[in-house]
């Protein structure tokens, strides 16, 4: 009565956690609706296959459009809800016509998605992403709170401690000894516990899981087992007793005369095996002999295995049984040496083309994985009121070259880096990140322009054996309150200022060769300024020549046209306008190109007129 008094009035409490999980799913699917009704034009729908590039860097709420979406996984698993509260989840879910098979999410690394998907009449899928945090849908609770949650009842019978008959006694303990729930009074617990525990109560018993005690007998001639299990989710113990029956002494003994006989026939059956077994002991040491001659001559050359074989006396055996185990097993290494030089070619061929092959996929691997995570993740980008900042990077599939980092030089300063290396390779890899961690250290702690950052990052580049790697690279510090930007370049990429829906390239003062092709290069800064409502657009060059259906390139043109029709917008929806124009512009060759894409997007949102 005890337990399930307790039982009860825990069920009362109000669920806030549930009720903050179904209202956060709930408001997903209504947002969803709104959205899909906002953006039915299909031109407006970003396509799947680009989440995680905009996820990393931009999304936080996004409509996507895919004719498969991947199964997601358990998404109240995922959110680390206990398995206890799915089910009143869902129930709640239903209640409120959300339908959790409809449901989608992802967690990578510290970002959460919560997704729900719709289906249009047109059979299309459609998924619509909301950016959260973990915490957002529920908190796990402390020990002490499963503790003070704990269904007892449910959990004695789940387990087996009750489903036997009339236990004597159920006793409910925490690690530290103190009684939390029994079905006796505190002061027979108290006793009861004392008596059956004594010193097996310790880390040892936490280690064990479960444990057995057999008790002295009572004076009816019973004797109690007590069943002592520790919980490590909720850190307690569970004490069970009951009445194991009488003893009966009689059949113990008669157990005991049976045990003994047993061992002594099975003794005599041993000796007799051994006797047996003296008289095969010479033919078996013959033939672990000449089997070990074998052994030494079976990786030498056909005609002198054969010669060893034939060499061998087999007039030793007195049984013929075991002269046959001999010849069959020489025939055998006849066999394997004959075909062993053929099997041992093809294995080095085979070897030789494996590695090869694992060391190029693996070296591709980490040089693809090193370009995306080059980007800089939506929590890495430095926040600004006076600028809209947007940026992503799709990276080539086998031929990775582009790389960018945008990062807070001072308070009043963003730091710029664009770049792109003239190969894929490891070297390329090791250049790009000398360059990015050196150019970032020396404007935001060392107080060097971008030519000086980049006149000594050159020297140190030149000091190494990159063979005819160069790289192209911009620099710039732009000021966040001014607008004012300083800027420096290697080679021959710089962006566009589009400023009243009308672009201009930058014209810099001098333009300079590539990283890696010249030590003695001494690099000059440039000086600009964009006010209110301008935009900075960098875009590697390398997708300019992607070709359409008739033949025609993307030009630079063609992508200038795209930002500055798209001027009034925020940054990322330009992103987003200049990436579903590439693709739209590629067709169906799209998936198959081996191209980086990456673009940064950079607005003046504020005027600020003390500056002016």
């Amino acid at each position: 009565m005890l337990i399930s008094n307790a039982l009860d009035l825990r069920l009362k409490e109000p669920n806030s956690q549930i009720e903050k999980i179904v209202a956060q799913i709930a408001f997903t699917q209504l947002e969803a609706v709104e959205k899909f009704h906002q953006f039915y034009k299909k031109q407006d729908l970003l396509d799947f296959s680009t989440f995680q590039y905009f996820a990393i860097s931009n999304a936080s709420n996004q409509l996507f459009e895919a004719n498969e979406i991947p199964k997601g996984e358990n998404c109240l698993a995922m959110f680390k809800i206990p398995e206890n509260k799915q089910s009143k989840v869902k129930i709640d879910l239903l209640a409120k016509k959300v339908s959790f098979d409809n449901l989608w999410c992802t967690v990578d690394k510290e970002q959460a998605f919560l997704g729900y998907r719709i289906l249009n009449i047109a059979d299309k899928n459609f998924l619509y992403l909301q950016k959260i945090n973990s915490s957002d849908l529920y908190v796990e609770k402390s020990s002490s709170d499963k503790i003070k949650n704990l269904d007892i009842k449910a959990l004695l019978y789940k387990d087996g401690y009750l489903q036997a008959k009339n236990p004597t006694a159920v006793v409910i303990l925490s690690s530290k000894g103190k009684i939390l729930n029994s079905n006796l009074d505190r002061s027979v617990a108290v006793s009861y516990t004392d008596s059956i525990l004594k010193d097996d109560f310790n880390e040892a018993l936490k280690n064990n899981l479960i444990k057995q005690i057999d008790l002295e007998k009572t004076k009816d001639n019973k004797a109690k087992i007590v069943t002592i299990s520790y919980l490590q989710e909720y850190d307690v113990f569970v004490v069970v007793a009951k009445n194991k029956g009488p003893i009966i002494r009689k059949e113990v003994i008669s157990i005991l005369l049976i045990a003994a006989l047993s061992l002594s026939v099975l003794g005599l059956l041993i000796f007799v095996i051994l006797k047996l077994l003296s008289f095969v002991h010479k033919d078996l040491k013959s033939i672990e002999n000449n089997i070990n001659v074998l052994k030494t001559v079976i990786l030498e050359p056909k005609e002198k295995t054969e010669q060893t074989v034939s060499m061998v006396d087999t007039n030793k055996f007195t049984l013929e049984k075991l002269d046959n185990v001999y010849s069959a097993v020489a025939d055998y290494a006849k066999e394997v040496n004959s075909c062993i030089e053929k099997k041992i070619d093809e294995l080095n061929t085979f070897c030789h083309n494996s590695v090869k092959e694992a060391v190029e996929n693996k070296e591709l691997s980490m040089i693809s994985s090193f370009h995306k995570d080059m980007a800089s993740a939506g929590a890495d980008m430095p926040n600004s009121k006076f600028l809209d900042i947007a940026s992503f990077l799709v990276p080539a599939k086998t031929d990775p070259k582009a790389f960018y980092d945008i990062f807070r030089v001072d308070k009043d300063n963003i730091g710029i880096i664009f770049g792109k290396a003239s190969q894929s390779s490891l070297k390329s890899i090791s250049a790009i990140n000398i360059i990015t961690s050196f150019v970032k250290d020396a404007l935001t702690h060392k107080n060097l322009l971008p030519a000086q950052a980049l006149t000594d990052v050159n020297h140190i580049l030149m000091q190494r054996d990159l063979g005819d790697l160069n790289i192209t690279c911009f620099v710039m510090i732009l000021s966040e309150f001014t607008g004012n930007f300083i800027y420096s370049m290697a080679g021959l990429n710089l962006p566009t200022l589009i400023h009243l829906h009308k672009e201009q390239k930058l014209e810099a003062k001098a333009i300079h060769a590539e990283l890696c092709t010249n030590k003695d290069e001494t690099y000059i800064d440039s000086k600009g300024k964009f006010t209110y409502l301008d935009t900075l657009v960098f875009v590697n060059t390398d997708i300019t020549d992607i070709k359409d259906e008739q033949g025609n390139e993307f030009t630079l043109e063609k992508i200038m046209e795209i930002f500055t029709q798209k001027a009034d917008d925020e940054a990322s929806d330009q992103l987003i306008s200049f990436y579903r124009e590439l693709k739209k512009h590629a067709g169906a060759e799209f998936e198959s190109l081996n191209k980086d894409v990456s673009a940064i997007v950079i607005k003046k949102n504020a005027n600020n007129k003390e500056f002016e």
